[in-house]
């Protein structure tokens, strides 16, 4: 199921809410950047 239709079932401020995803993974080719999308990988949680 697609992230977006995932998100259709969370029931909270319907009406005017914003939706923004995030994907979080060991790592991408690329982090190509897309609206109300974020990407994560591990080198962004390292300290």
């Amino acid at each position: 199921m697609e992230l977006k239709e995932k998100a259709k079932f969370v029931k909270w401020n319907n009406e005017e809410r914003r939706e923004y995803y995030s994907v979080v993974a060991r790592s991408f080719k690329s982090k190509e950047r897309k609206p109300n999308l974020l990407l994560f990988d591990i080198k962004d949680f390292k300290t």
